[in-house]
């Protein structure tokens, strides 16, 4: 990764991105978490147990409460439950908010090196006045070339950043 100008940027995009995969991957445990449990009240009631044996036996939460209510209406398993499906839809959405607000950063900052990274170059390029001063014109073209290095590794780190986020988020989608 190639930043020399902007140390600080691109540490910020790289604690950006870990920041996304934590909060991905904590998305994706709390699913795993809510499944788990659903099997466990799942099993309960094959086993022959009742919906208040659920309620003693699944450790006290909120997904407990839910799990129950789905759980011990099975006559209305096969209905489409509108608001169930809105409420699922809703929970989803707060899991995934924070890492598509993540991976929207990282584009944006991204986009801020190559801005930052074009500046350098044009402003190492605006001070060539004259091509016979060799030693003045390659100063100024390791300038432009370290400007461009900026834009490009800082938008490439974006990207990269927000496609790796974006392809978790649709897996956690998925699952």
């Amino acid at each position: 990764f190639y930043s020399a100008r902007f140390p600080l940027l691109s540490q910020l995009i790289f604690f950006v991105f870990f920041v996304g995969l934590g909060v991905t991957y904590t998305n994706f445990l709390r699913l795993l978490r809510e499944e788990r449990m659903l099997r466990r009240g799942a099993d309960l009631l094959v086993a022959g147990h009742s919906a208040e044996d659920l309620v003693a036996q699944l450790p006290d939460s909120g997904l407990r409460d839910r799990i129950v209510g789905l759980l011990a209406r099975p006559a209305q398993a096969e209905q489409a439950d509108p608001a169930g499906q809105e409420a699922l839809e809703a929970r989803e959405e707060t899991h995934a908010g924070w890492a598509k607000y993540i991976t929207g950063v990282l584009t944006m900052l991204g986009l801020v090196g190559t801005f930052l990274g074009l500046m350098v170059a044009i402003d190492s390029i605006r001070g060539l006045t004259s091509l016979e001063d060799k030693e003045a014109f390659f100063k100024g073209v390791v300038g432009a070339l370290d400007g461009m290095g900026t834009a490009f590794s800082t938008s490439l780190a974006g990207i990269f950043g927000a496609v790796v986020l974006g392809f978790e988020q649709l897996v956690f989608h998925f699952a």
